[in-house]
């Protein structure tokens, strides 16, 4: 990586060019769901989602610009995605989680995704992680039912 300050430069301002185009789009996707309504319903999971983007843009933001030469000091501590099995994984294991929703199955979704996960993190308490799982799963069902204005699809809860 080169330390050459025009390089280092370029690499601020592509940085901060890319937090622009995330927080302005955010910012457009908030105006546009509080165009459509601004009842609590519609913006209850889309106003803190968007506040904590504009927060993270802007708290990264400025440690970059406060701090340019951390990217050099971080300079080979990168490991590569791919390198890492339980990353891909992990994306696998989001994918099969989105696909389950296809189908409406909120509840038994979540329990497998949860389940699948603690133990590719290495959970051995196979009863404790179902149990987790399974709480988790009927407790979020339970929760999302409650504040969306329409079903929840499910399968078991």
């Amino acid at each position: 990586m080169t330390n050459h300050p025009a390089a280092r430069r370029g690499r601020l301002i592509e940085h901060a060019l890319l937090l622009l185009a995330i927080a302005g789009w955010t910012l457009w996707f908030l105006r546009d769901a509080w165009t459509v309504s601004d009842k609590l319903e519609n913006l209850m999971l889309i106003a803190p989602g968007a506040a904590l983007t504009l927060a993270l843009c802007v708290y990264i933001g400025i440690r970059a610009a406060l701090d340019p030469g951390r990217e050099a000091r971080a300079a080979g501590t990168f490991t590569p995605m791919a390198g890492d099995l339980r990353t891909l994984a992990f994306i696998g294991l989001f994918a099969a989680f989105i696909a389950g929703l296809a189908w409406g199955w909120f509840d038994l979704s979540a329990f497998g995704f949860v389940l699948a996960s603690l133990l590719l993190l290495g959970e051995r308490n196979i009863p404790v992680a179902i149990g987790y799982s399974a709480a988790f799963a009927g407790l979020t069902t339970y929760a999302l039912s409650e504040m969306a204005p329409y079903p929840v699809p499910t399968l078991l809860f």
